[in-house]
């Protein structure tokens, strides 16, 4: 499937950058966390300093839409962590799609029981 070839092309170009970079494991876990501490901060960024979202107690925990600027942010940090997931799926020989697609397996035996 092209879904297939899409995830597996994506973690191989991801390998051969990390390879390329030198980079091992424990380089790979801390740039994760930081990632995702960056994702963090342009989300409050986006709530806070510019405004254009809001944080809600309703369903989804947010109104309003992000601004360019700040839906460049997160993007570009989601695609940060997405590139460091990938670089610790290889690491173990682990394959994304094959994660997601185990994912998608809780979340519909669980339902309303999955904590998320």
């Amino acid at each position: 499937m092209i879904k297939d070839m899409i995830f597996e092309d994506f973690q191989l170009a991801v390998e051969d950058a990390v390879v390329e970079k030198d980079r091992n494991l424990l380089d790979t876990t801390s740039e994760l966390t930081r990632c995702a501490a960056r994702l963090n901060r342009s989300i409050v960024y986006a709530a806070t300093k510019c405004g254009c979202i809001e944080l809600t107690s309703k369903q989804k925990g947010i109104s309003g839409r992000l601004c360019e600027k700040c839906r460049f942010s997160v993007e570009k940090e989601l695609g940060d962590l997405l590139f460091n997931a990938a670089a610790i799926s290889s690491y173990f020989k682990i394959s994304m799609y094959d994660v997601m697609l185990a994912e998608r397996r809780y979340m519909e035996l669980l339902g309303d029981y999955l904590h998320l």
